[in-house]
């Protein structure tokens, strides 16, 4: 159950579901609000299980890679560039993206998976600079 952010009053009435936000009224107030709190903890555990599920593989993927290739994304030997890894993930996101926009993707490409591993070295390296 979630809290009106109105009155804090915790019993409150769902009006309607969009996506992952839900509309409510407060029984007590009668204000409306829209909050991701889930009055359906079925809903709320299928979503949880797939975030887990996409981002466990995400991890295991960038994990196999950084076995695979060593440590050069967040590390790179920098034969050619000079520039610092926070640099070069974002010049290799800019270049997904631009792939994208041109439509120049193969069928087997995973483009969302590749951005979202970018993302997240790109985190990483912010963090760490």
């Amino acid at each position: 159950m979630c809290e009106c952010p109105y009155c804090e009053h915790t019993t409150a009435t769902v009006v309607t579901i969009q996506n992952a936000l839900e509309t409510y009224v407060c029984d007590y107030c009668n204000k409306e609000f829209t909050s991701v709190c889930f009055s359906n903890q079925t809903h709320a555990t299928a979503f949880a299980e797939k975030v887990k599920q996409i981002t466990d593989d995400l991890a295991e993927l960038l994990i196999s890679k950084n076995k695979k290739y060593g440590n050069s994304a967040l590390d790179p030997i920098r034969v050619f560039s000079s520039a610092n890894p926070t640099e070069q993930l974002l010049v290799r996101l800019d270049d997904k993206l631009s792939r994208i926009k041109t439509q120049h993707i193969t069928e087997d490409e995973d483009v969302l998976e590749d951005l979202l591993g970018y993302l997240v070295l790109l985190k990483i390296s912010i963090n760490k600079d």
